[in-house]
């Protein structure tokens, strides 16, 4: 447990206890106290040599090309994932500016009254298909709501994609997604703020692991758009600080 509290601070390897400057050791100490505080239970001294931390920035990684054959399959999946979607659920297939969505919204839906719309944003892995649990769920339990999906290929093992390598950043994705929701009459729009009468309410913003990104880059930039959220097992550090 030292080793990998060591790492997470100082990304090295631990030295021996007596090697450890006393700043190092006290913060090393105070927070392992503070861990066994937490889990309610005792750390007993020693080490298990069967139970070696793995330190993702100093270990040696093993890496295994995929076989063409992984991608072909995935690239079928989501293609047979986004037809069904769109003859079976009468979802619309979007791009705007290099961001592909797919959004559905129900005939007698007002922006006004009716219930928020709701924006996922899924995860690292294998898109559409991954997460086709999540999406059917929405589309039959609450079909009263619009729904828009953003697609990210970068996320997706999507290497046939032509924006595979080149996502959008932060900028970007705030100020096409904000134009997007205006442009689908989701969000209030700047331009009519002065007009009176009613106005829509914004969105229900809801993202699972490394989608939560772009969840915290709307929340950050544009907060306006975002009636409630809802995070699903979020990333828990601030890489969406950085100016990309």
């Amino acid at each position: 447990m030292c080793a990998w509290l060591y790492w997470t601070f100082y990304y090295e390897h631990m030295p021996d206890f007596d090697n450890i400057s006393p700043a190092r050791l006290k913060v090393l100490l105070d927070c392992l106290d503070l861990i066994e505080k937490r889990s309610g239970s005792t750390i007993p001294k020693g080490s298990n040599p069967d139970a070696r931390p793995r330190l993702l920035t100093l270990d040696p990684v093993s890496i295994r090309w995929r076989p063409l054959i992984h991608y072909l399959l995935v690239a079928l999946s989501d293609f047979i994932m986004k037809q069904l979607l769109i003859r079976v659920w009468s979802m619309t297939l979007g791009s705007r500016h290099g961001l592909d969505y797919l959004v559905r919204v129900p005939p007698k839906w007002d922006a006004c009254e009716g219930p928020t719309p709701i924006v996922f944003v899924y995860g690292l892995g294998l898109g559409l298909f991954q997460y086709s649990t999540i999406i059917y769920s929405f589309l039959t339990r609450v079909p009263d709501r619009p729904l828009f999906i953003l697609l990210q290929p970068h996320v997706s093992q999507q290497i046939f994609h032509p924006r595979f390598l080149v996502p959008k950043n932060r900028k970007e994705t705030v100020i096409t997604m904000r134009q997007l929701l205006i442009d689908l009459g989701w969000v209030p729009n700047p331009a009519d703020a002065r007009k009176g009468g009613a106005k829509p309410r914004g969105i229900t913003m809801t993202s699972h692991s490394q989608g939560s990104f772009v969840h915290a880059w709307l929340l950050k930039g544009a907060p306006e758009l975002v009636a409630r959220s809802l995070f699903i097992d979020p990333v828990t550090f601030c890489s969406w600080e950085g100016g990309t």
